[in-house]
């Protein structure tokens, strides 16, 4: 073995998930962006998780504003528990820009 670890001794563990049970679908993808209001052509960009400082909520909503503001196609997707745009300084516009689900069970 050379400086570092040695691969024999490790295993990896992927992010967490599995990624096959989440593989693309066209039939998933419709339905859900149909249920939740979001267009075939706008470009989701997700934060999964629940409202608390560590996650900066706050970072990823000024960023999906920033974003709209060149690509108004964008769309911010926040999923987790306890999340509530209106505890940000939003105009109507800029709400409009955001798909709030809160918490989802598995």
């Amino acid at each position: 073995m050379k400086s570092g670890f040695n691969k024999s001794n490790c295993i990896v563990i992927g992010n967490g998930f599995d990624i096959d049970k989440y593989s693309y679908s066209h039939q998933y993808r419709t339905k859900y962006r149909s249920m939740f209001n979001i267009s075939s052509d706008d470009i989701a960009v997700f934060s999964v998780g629940r409202f608390v400082p560590a996650k900066d909520h706050k970072t990823f909503i000024q960023t999906i504003c920033r974003a709209r503001d060149k690509n108004p196609k964008i769309k911010g997707v926040l999923i987790g528990r306890d999340i509530f745009l209106d505890i940000f300084e939003l105009t109507s516009e800029q709400k409009k820009g955001f798909v709030v689900l809160g918490e989802r069970k598995r």
